[in-house]
């Protein structure tokens, strides 16, 4: 799937997510108007569309997790800052869409000067807003990016083959966030370099991304390891600075 058609599937996705939550607003002020029995025909109706709801949010997770963030060019920092919002935000619209799952068990009627569920409703669809507007920027980056590569390309300047661009983005994601854009910025830079070299086959550059892949579990562990010295490093010093304020 190419960059433009996956942030078009993104974004129509997000859409009918809004529409759901429009429904299920809809069936709740009708069922206010007549004041119907909330344990019945109402409740299924709504804990379907929940269900629905919750599905698709995993699926935007995935096509979140799917960006190919070697894609980005320049733009890498800007697109790390938007995917972090954006996975701020549909945690949020599926923590408020398990809210409104909750009240449902506790309401047997819809009191008119009660509405804890449309309240509910509202964070979720400001959560769903949210999220389609950063898509809406991320689709903008890259499709800027695909049109400065298209100007800049040239016979003697190439690309990596997408696939070991992919395979290396894999690798960068398993990474802790505050390590992907250094490691990003390592992997493009190697497999930029291979795939200069005219003498070497494009699926040397798949097996360099997937000796970048194996090597993950390593990288994981020294990058803990390395954490946890600092922070034990850390420790005696912040005991002495309590110590020391312990004495004034």
């Amino acid at each position: 799937m190419i960059v433009t058609d996956h942030f078009q599937t993104f974004a129509q996705s997000l859409i009918d997510d809004r529409n759901l939550v429009f429904e299920m607003s809809t069936i709740i002020y009708r069922a206010q108007a007549v004041n119907i029995d909330f344990r019945e025909a109402t409740r299924r109706r709504l804990e379907k569309r929940i269900r629905l709801l919750l599905q698709r949010i995993d699926r935007e997770c995935r096509l979140l997790d799917a960006i190919d963030l070697c894609a980005a060019g320049n733009h890498i920092h800007r697109v790390r800052e938007l995917a972090q919002n954006l996975a701020y935000h549909l945690d949020r619209a599926r923590e408020s869409t398990l809210a409104f799952d909750q009240t449902l068990y506790g309401a047997y009627r819809l009191a008119p000067d009660r509405e804890p569920h449309l309240t509910v409703l509202v964070d979720v669809a400001h959560a769903l807003d949210a999220s389609a507007a950063l898509v809406d920027g991320l689709g903008e980056i890259y499709a800027q990016q695909a049109r400065v590569d298209a100007a800049a390309g040239s016979p003697d300047r190439r690309l990596p083959i997408r696939a070991s661009r992919r395979i290396a983005s894999l690798a960068v994601r398993l990474l802790p966030w505050d390590e992907r854009l250094r490691y990003l910025d390592e992997y493009v830079s190697e497999l930029d370099t291979l795939t200069q070299d005219e003498t070497l086959p494009p699926r040397e550059q798949i097996r360099h991304a997937l000796r970048l892949l194996t090597r993950t579990p390593a990288l994981l562990f020294a990058l803990h390891s390395s954490t946890s010295q600092r922070r034990s490093r850390a420790k005696p010093s912040l005991t002495r600075l309590i110590e020391s304020r312990s004495d004034i």
